[in-house]
Formats: C-alpha cells, sequence, structure tokens
C-alpha cells in the first residue's frame, strides 16, 4: 500500500518554506535545554551537602563568601549537613560576629547565599578547577 503525497500549490510551497525556515531561526535561539540542564546558578529550593571534598585543605584559598557560605550550612544543616539554599540565605541575613557578610557591623553586602552560590556553582560542585594550583574540588553536592 503507497501513500500518496498531496502535492502543494507554488504559493502553499512557499508558504510552507518560510515557516519551516522560521522554525528553524526559532530553534536556533531555543534556551530551553541550557536552561534545564543548569550549567550553573542556583535555586532556593536546592538542598546541598558537603561533597566529596567536604572542606579540604585549600580552605585557606577560597574566596571569603564560599567559606561564610560552607559555615552556614555548618550551623544550618545539623547532624546531618543538609539544607535548603532558601534556609542558608535566611541564616545569613541574622549571621553576625565573624559569620557575618558586609562591611562594618552595620551594612551586609547586596550578596545573598543564593547568588554566591551561583556565581560558584560550577567549581564548588566540581565541575570546574579553582585555579590551575587548586584544580577542581567538590566543596558541595546537590541533594
Amino acid at each position: 500500500m503507497s501513500k500518496k503525497t498531496k502535492t502543494l500549490s507554488p504559493v502553499q510551497q512557499k508558504l510552507t518554506d518560510e515557516i519551516n525556515k522560521s522554525n528553524a531561526k526559532r530553534a536556533k535561539r531555543d534556551f530551553k535545554a541550557h536552561i534545564s540542564a543548569g550549567s550553573g546558578g542556583a535555586t532556593l529550593d536546592m538542598v546541598l551537602t558537603f561533597g566529596a571534598d567536604g572542606v579540604p585543605n585549600i580552605v585557606k584559598l577560597l574566596p571569603k563568601q564560599v567559606k561564610l557560605s560552607a559555615q552556614y550550612l555548618v550551623e544550618v544543616g545539623g547532624d546531618n549537613e543538609q539544607a535548603m539554599i532558601a534556609d542558608l540565605n535566611k541564616y545569613s541575613e541574622t549571621a553576625d560576629g565573624d559569620l557575618f557578610w558586609g562591611t562594618g557591623k552595620h551594612h551586609p553586602y547586596d550578596q545573598t547565599v543564593s547568588k554566591i552560590l551561583s556565581k560558584y556553582m560550577p567549581k564548588l560542585l566540581g565541575k570546574v578547577a579553582w585555579s590551575n594550583k587548586i584544580g577542581k574540588q567538590e566543596i558541595f553536592r546537590i541533594v
């Protein structure tokens, strides 16, 4: 049994070709695959724990805000050392003393834990090297 194909008129064929061309152009601008793949970034509902390298001996070489984020995980995470990023954000708003992230004692930086983690996420997860000296270190793991 053969299937008959309908022959399009020149006008219909031109419209079909334009639609196909438009769809192809739109597909080239489709960022959904990159959004869902998550090459970085931190969402508030992500749950973090310490990774295979935990807090390694290179901790002194990490940015201060990363060290603070790790300490917030210790403070909020309890015995299992797991916490949602939203909870780390909340904790950072009331942290004081050595755990305060800001200038002086009264001016917090406009940088939440989620912003910090978003910036460093590929490095924190051990997917990208911190530097040639430090290499890849899995500081955090997403649960």
